[in-house]
């Protein structure tokens, strides 16, 4: 079954989204209490773990994906991350089920302590990003 997904990182970009997906999603700000976005050593897109309740990630909540575009989006995340659900919480307080993809505990060793930045991904991690991204094998 399909439903709301909650996206934190490369996937808030109409581009990337674009380019997995292949179609348009009705959208909306949100943001995910309880975790934390960090940078993945020597990688443009981020990483979410889990912090403290008074840790907030903002976001894009895209409503309503199909199936088949989850298990897009599953493909495209790959075995470092794992699909999970979680409570978002948008602009006007409303909470929302949605689907998240974390990044699995195993592979924490390959995060860095700084936080990720959504700003510098736009001027300088998007475009690295698009040219190494080909779609799925």
């Amino acid at each position: 079954m399909g439903g709301n997904v909650f996206t934190y990182g490369s996937l808030m970009f109409p581009e990337v989204w674009l380019r997995v997906i292949g179609k348009s999603y009705e959208k909306t700000e949100a943001r995910l209490p309880g975790y934390q976005r960090r940078k993945v050593k020597n990688e443009p897109y981020p990483a979410l773990i889990s912090g403290v309740p008074t840790d907030n990630v903002e976001g894009i909540l895209y409503l309503d994906v199909s199936t088949s575009d989850l298990a897009s989006l599953d493909r495209f995340e790959g075995p470092f991350y794992q699909r999970i659900e979680v409570q978002c919480e948008l602009q006007d307080g409303r909470r929302l089920p949605a689907h998240v993809y974390i990044f699995r505990g195993e592979y924490t060793h390959l995060l860095e302590d700084e936080t990720w930045d959504p700003v510098w991904f736009a001027k300088v991690g998007l475009h690295e990003f698009l040219r190494e991204y080909d779609g799925f094998a």
